[in-house]
């Protein structure tokens, strides 16, 4: 079928922290909203991702043979398009992915060349999940406009969540993860 995309099969592995058991789930990608939930459930350190696969299964390849780069180039793309949903300056864009305002305009383009570091890859995940969540519990001109609108919960006092999470770091974005995880499970 021309113009039809290859799957992509993410398999990820989720460890309890209060036992030893552990679960997997995979997940077929072939649109940016299943991007977004698979790459979220990367958030928060307790998913591993085990491998990456696409196309046929004869060309499957395991994450050791994946290159890094790959996902890292998904996230990038993803937050990009969260960025502009978010209608984000390139200052808070760059604030939230801890880049400078010049490495996040050459990171929003294809073929970026530089490597994202652990903690921006974590900033870059939560805030998908972030997106994702206010998604399922907020109606659609809600949800873009939530991280620009004065909140008076617990973990904002008043202030924008993206002022929050710019001013926090990773720790506050994390906990605004929390925070409208809570909101849209119904907490």
């Amino acid at each position: 079928m021309a113009g039809r995309r290859p799957r992509l099969r993410i398999s990820l592995a989720a460890a309890s922290l209060h036992s030893n058991a552990s679960r997997q789930r995979e997940c077929d990608w072939v649109n940016f909203e299943n991007a977004v939930e698979a790459l979220s459930s990367l958030t928060l350190g307790h998913m591993t991702l085990l491998k990456v696969s696409y196309g046929k299964s004869a060309m499957k390849k395991t994450i050791g043979e994946q290159s890094t780069t790959d996902v890292q180039a998904i996230a990038l793309k993803a937050f990009s398009r969260i960025a502009d949903a978010w209608s984000l300056t390139g200052r808070e864009a760059a604030a939230l992915a801890d880049m400078s305002e010049s490495t996040w305009k050459r990171a929003r383009k294809p073929g970026f060349a530089g490597g994202v570091s652990r903690d921006q890859g974590s900033r870059l995940s939560a805030l998908i999940g972030i997106y994702k969540s206010l998604e399922i519990y907020f109606d659609k001109p809600i949800a873009g406009q939530w991280v620009k609108l004065k909140n008076h919960g617990p973990e904002f006092n008043g202030r924008r969540p993206i002022d929050a999470m710019i001013d926090g770091g990773l720790p506050k974005i994390l906990l605004v993860r929390k925070y409208v995880d809570a909101l849209s499970g119904g907490v």
